[in-house]
């Protein structure tokens, strides 16, 4: 079997994306604050007084796991994990206060701390319940009261260093990555727009293989959205999205549109695609109204990929849907295929100007 440096030197695109992945710009900063915070947490634990500066250690702890994606999330896994070390930290107090042999409390602490964290929303609060009980009652060393105490008070004290810097030190606002995902969206329909349309112009040119080409417009749907969602989520609780300065309003209303873009336009392609079902579509249609719906059609992908369109883009596509619906079909079948690119065609240049489609 070949080494994995092997591995990683046959493949230096999939080792060069993985390390694109771990250095962006986000990535570095959430590393330089994770460490910044770490650092203040345990300075900070080794000036308490008492017996807390033994365990300082906890404080970077805390600080770390408070460094979430975004600032609503760093937030919620600070909250929740307290909650779950000190219920945790309590259930082992209370069965080493019951005197129970050991035999028997480890298993009652972990059953009673599994079925308490399914109380819990799930998170990592949750798994923090078994996690510090059974760790506070083994690592104690017969004073679990002083070592829960001084577990949760300073991880709960890198909990809120590592949130404070987090959300004062550049706080993730992640709306570039959701221009680009549907910049990527509007280009791959707008390829699929005039690779379609050079099949209708060309008969020699190879036929469009819409199920793979539809497969990849999904993935771009499925990735612009995904986007969107996670650009949401980073606007929460942030303050760097105060003031609508990064709103995310209009780009919301595009992925709407490009959805439902890409919907007629598959729906489109399939009736000129090689695994079309219908017939003599667009092969017996008259040269001048295949290029006729070629120019529509490329019109439109123009409009897709500038994200832009005219007056005279909907006169260009009412031309070609009217030629079509004025052919003399030879066949029922080519008269329903017509047809169905007219509808299509009309559909599709309302939608891409966010239109309803409700006259297609």
């Amino acid at each position: 079997m070949p080494s994995l440096a092997a591995r990683v030197a046959a493949s230096p695109g999939a080792a060069g994306r993985g390390i694109a992945a771990a250095v962006t710009p986000d990535r570095l900063v959430l590393a330089g604050k994770a460490a910044l915070a770490a650092m203040i947490a345990w300075l900070a634990a080794r000036l308490l007084p008492g017996f807390l500066d033994d365990y300082a250690y906890y404080a970077p702890f805390g600080a770390v796991v408070a460094m979430m994606p975004s600032a609503v999330d760093s937030l919620r896994t600070s909250l929740y994990t307290f909650l779950g070390l000190g219920l945790g930290g309590g259930l082992a107090v209370l069965a080493y206060l019951s005197a129970l042999p050991a035999l028997a409390t480890v298993p009652i602490v972990i059953v009673v701390a599994v079925l308490v964290a399914g109380l819990m929303p799930i998170g990592p609060g949750r798994d923090y319940v078994p996690v510090a009980a059974i760790f506070v009652l083994m690592s104690s060393g017969g004073d679990p009261e002083m070592f829960g105490t001084a577990y949760v008070a300073l991880t709960a004290m890198g909990l809120v260093i590592g949130t404070v810097v987090h959300l004062a030190i550049l706080p993730p606002l992640r709306t570039l990555p959701l221009e680009r995902r549907l910049a990527t969206l509007r280009a791959a329909a707008a390829s699929l727009l005039d690779d379609v349309a050079a099949q209708l112009e060309d008969a020699e040119q190879p036929a469009v293989s819409l199920e793979e080409r539809a497969a990849g417009l999904q993935r771009a749907v499925d990735d612009a959205q995904s986007a969107l969602t996670d650009a949401q989520r980073t606007r929460r609780a942030n303050v760097r999205a105060i003031g609508g300065r990064h709103t995310l309003s209009m780009s919301t209303v595009h992925m709407g549109e490009l959805r439902a873009t890409v919907r007629e336009l598959v729906a489109l392609a399939s009736v000129v695609s090689d695994e079309r079902t219908t017939v003599a579509v667009p092969d017996d249609l008259p040269a001048e109204t295949r290029a006729s719906l070629a120019e529509a059609l490329r019109d439109l992908a123009r409009a897709v990929d500038d994200h832009g369109g005219s007056d005279a883009i909907v006169d260009t596509c009412a031309r070609a849907a009217e030629a079509l619906r004025a052919w003399d079909a030879p066949s029922t079948a080519a008269d329903a295929a017509a047809g169905a690119l007219a509808h299509h065609l009309v559909a599709l240049e309302q939608r891409i100007h966010g239109r309803p489609a409700e006259d297609a």
